[in-house]
C-alpha cells in the first residue's frame, strides 16, 4: 500500500480531486511549489515545499537588466501549463524585484507564454512570439530544459539571442543543455539548484533536448 505521494501540481486545481480521494484513504500528500490552503493547493494536504520565489525573481531581474548594456531590456516568460502555479509566482516575484530596485526592465506581456515546459510546444509557441514581437532582449523560463527550443525560434527568424534566465540548474548538470563555447564568466549558475543564466553570445549546445531529458551528444 502506498503511504505517501509527493506530487509536483503542474496543472494546478486540475489535481485537487485525486488529492482529495487519496487523503480520505489515508495517504499523505505532498506538493512543490504551491503553499497550503490556497486556491490551488488544498490545506488537507500534509505538506508542501515551497521556492523562494523573490530570490529568484530578484536574480532573474537582475541579471536581464545588467545583460542589456544600453535602454530598457523587454523581456517576457515562457513557462509550463496553463494554470499552473510556479509561473504566476516567478512573474509575480519578478515585478516585485522590477519596482523594489528601479531595473531598466520592461514587460513585452505579463501573461506566461504557455510552453507546457515541452521542447515542441515552446518552440511552436516562441515562433509566434519572436514574430510579434520586433525587440525581446531577455527571456525567463520555468523549466531549463526548453532553452534550446526558445534558441531554435530566433536563430530560425535570424535574430540575435537574447538573455536567458531560467530555473532548474540540475537540468544543466544533466546534460540537458551543455553550454559551448562560452566566453569565461558569461555563463554562470546562481543559488543552489536554483537558477542558470545565459548571456548573449554564450550559445548552447543542441544536441539534446526533453524534458525527460536525454544526455547530449559528445
Amino acid at each position: 500500500m502506498t503511504d505517501v505521494v509527493y506530487a509536483y501540481p503542474d496543472f494546478g486545481p486540475l489535481t485537487n480531486p485525486a488529492f482529495k480521494q487519496a487523503t480520505q484513504q489515508g495517504i499523505k500528500i505532498g506538493t512543490a511549489f504551491s503553499p497550503i490552503g490556497d486556491d490551488v493547493v488544498p490545506d488537507t494536504v500534509a505538506a508542501s515545499v515551497v521556492q523562494n520565489s523573490d530570490d529568484l525573481g530578484a536574480k532573474y531581474v537582475k541579471f536581464l537588466d545588467d545583460a542589456k548594456k544600453d535602454g530598457t531590456a523587454k523581456i517576457l516568460l515562457v513557462g509550463g501549463p496553463a494554470s499552473n502555479s510556479q509561473d504566476p509566482a516567478t512573474i509575480d516575484a519578478m515585478k516585485k524585484a522590477i519596482a523594489d530596485t528601479g531595473a531598466d526592465v520592461e514587460w513585452l506581456q505579463t501573461n506566461p507564454v504557455v510552453g507546457n515546459w515541452d521542447t515542441a510546444a515552446t518552440a511552436k509557441a516562441m515562433a509566434a512570439v519572436v514574430a510579434k514581437y520586433p525587440q525581446i532582449d531577455g527571456v525567463a523560463t520555468t523549466d531549463t530544459a526548453v532553452t534550446p527550443a526558445i534558441v531554435r525560434a530566433f536563430q530560425a527568424a535570424g535574430r540575435p539571442l537574447p538573455a536567458i534566465a531560467g530555473g532548474s540548474a540540475c537540468a544543466l548538470r544533466r546534460g540537458m543543455l551543455r553550454y559551448a563555447a562560452c566566453a569565461p564568466g558569461s555563463c554562470a549558475t546562481s543559488g543552489r539548484d536554483s537558477t542558470a543564466l545565459s548571456k548573449p553570445g554564450c550559445e548552447p549546445s543542441l544536441a539534446a533536448s526533453s524534458r525527460a531529458g536525454a544526455g547530449a551528444a559528445g
